[in-house]
């Protein structure tokens, strides 16, 4: 018994050491693969490899070289000699050029190619972006891959990537000349003071004195709201041809109507051009069948048939249209007038500015939402008004308005009626009847003497708007003095334009 289990033990202890020299095979031959390449640099790695021998002339040429031998942790996505074999030799003899090239190949930090999900953007030493997918780079495919060495990573790629121009270089260089002139007459000069010198101050009025020619740097208002032109903004930006963008203003001059044609031509140039952003990056042979301006919200339903090319930039992609397709409420935009701001008075009254609850109903989630308001009451004026001046469109308006009561809603003894008020709306003068008045303000006649709060918008009447510009818009109270019959009360107006 003693005997077998020693032979037992003996074949045990074999199998044991037998798959410890397996183990440590293994082991040795994973070393034998890795170690060396974390030993090598990138340049090193490039100039090992035959089939990289163009690029690494490139590197060299650029100084790139010192660059890829440095301690510095860097992603390479070298093009194969084939890919660089009919480099335009404008490029090639122009050394500027060439190190724009070459280091749209190289990035800071390592990138694998598990990393993208689907893709990133990858910031390139050229200072453009480059969409970085698991199997491209770019427009190139990626032949080899995640090769980690000393200093970073390498891939092999079969296209060479040129630095792609911006969307707003793209608009510059293209042919729109009428959106193009458009824009940059938006241009204007400002000082920035971090980049100023102060070589004394005025005696009289005490302000610095900055040095001439230092410190003054060229703006523009539209990109001070929509940055095409930053590298690290995603835009797909709509690029009207002439054609398109004299219809688009054809289309729009008749809503900004003004005694002066000039002006009114450069309200129109401006609204062309003032909502063609549109955030985020969208192929052009997959748009979503609903797009929204940055920032306007404009309602685009683009048509595919419409898009003449296409130009995939740095920081997005540029659709060139010879149409246009929005709704158009959604570009001319409604009105909102909140009752309790921004108003003047016929005369001095006692003033309310509620916060009321969206719903009386402890259930609801409305409950839980407030807005307020503007009440006016027992003020013995009879048409007293409220005044407010907002700048509208030459445009046919949809009136709407709120206002909720909450107060005195249940009828006095013997009665089944409550005191009910009417008020009306007038546009440009407190006694413009264009607008009849609206009966039974806020409530909700429910039947058999039961009134609740009319928490919905009502409509009130139609008003066409002549000439663009500020007008003054009137709630008025019912021509009577006796209180209780001319209360004031508003949530707020809303004006919806008329294609």
């Amino acid at each position: 018994m003693i005997i077998k289990n020693k032979i037992k033990y003996l074949l045990l202890g074999s199998v044991a050491l037998l798959l410890s020299f397996g183990s440590c095979k293994k082991w040795d031959d994973h070393t034998a693969a890795t170690a060396p390449s974390l030993n090598v640099t990138l340049l090193e790695q490039v100039k090992a490899n035959p089939e990289l021998s163009k690029f690494y002339e490139y590197l060299v040429k650029t100084g790139y070289d010192t660059v890829l031998a440095s301690s510095k942790n860097l992603t390479v996505w070298a093009p194969d000699n084939a890919a660089l074999q009919g480099l335009d030799a404008n490029v090639v003899n122009d050394v500027e050029q060439l190190k724009l090239l070459i280091g749209n190949h190289i990035a800071a930090l390592s990138y694998f190619t598990t990393e993208p999900n689907p893709e990133v953007s990858v910031r390139t030493l050229s200072k453009k972006n480059v969409i970085f997918k698991a199997d491209a780079y770019g427009e190139a495919s990626i032949t080899s891959s995640d090769v980690f060495l000393k200093n970073g990573v390498l891939h092999t790629v079969d296209m060479a990537i040129r630095p792609k121009l911006n969307i707003w270089e793209y608009l510059n260089a293209s042919d729109a000349a009428l959106q193009k002139a458009q824009l940059n007459s938006l241009n204007y000069t400002e000082r920035d003071l971090e980049k100023s010198e102060i070589i004394g101050y005025d005696q009289a009025t005490g302000q610095p004195i900055y040095k001439e020619g230092i410190g003054l740097v060229t703006r523009n208002s539209f990109l001070n709201r929509h940055d095409i032109s930053n590298e690290d903004s995603v835009y797909t930006y709509i690029v009207l041809t002439d054609e398109a963008y004299n219809a688009e203003k054809a289309k729009l001059g008749p809503y900004f109507n003004t005694p002066e044609p000039e002006t009114t031509d450069s309200l129109a140039n401006l609204n062309v051009i003032s909502t063609l952003a549109i955030k985020g990056r969208f192929d052009a042979n997959n748009l979503p069948a609903t797009l929204y301006s940055e920032d306007d919200s404009v309602v685009y339903n683009l048509d595919k048939n419409a898009i003449v090319s296409t130009y995939n930039a740095s920081n997005g992609v540029v659709l060139v249209m010879n149409k246009l397709d929005y709704d158009m409420v959604s570009k001319l935009k409604p009105v909102i007038i909140e009752g309790e701001l921004s108003y003047t008075l016929q005369s001095s009254k006692t003033v309310q500015r509620r916060q009321r609850r969206n719903s009386t109903d402890i259930e609801s989630p409305l409950y839980r939402s407030f807005f307020e308001d503007l009440l006016i009451e027992n003020h013995g004026v009879s048409s007293f008004w409220v005044k407010y001046t907002r700048t509208l469109k030459s445009a046919k308006y949809k009136v709407y308005f709120r206002a909720v009561r909450d107060f005195n809603l249940v009828p006095p003894a013997g009665s089944t009626d409550i005191t009910q008020f009417r008020q009306r709306i007038a546009f440009g003068s407190n006694t413009a009847t264009d607008i009849p008045y609206y009966e039974n303000v806020g409530v909700i006649d429910q039947g058999n003497g039961v009134y609740t709060p009319n928490y919905e918008e009502v409509y009130a009447g139609e008003y066409t708007v002549q000439e663009y510009g500020p007008t003054d818009v009137f709630l008025v109270a019912n021509n009577v003095s006796t209180n209780g019959l001319n209360t004031l009360l508003l949530d707020y107006i809303k004006l919806v334009p008329v294609p």
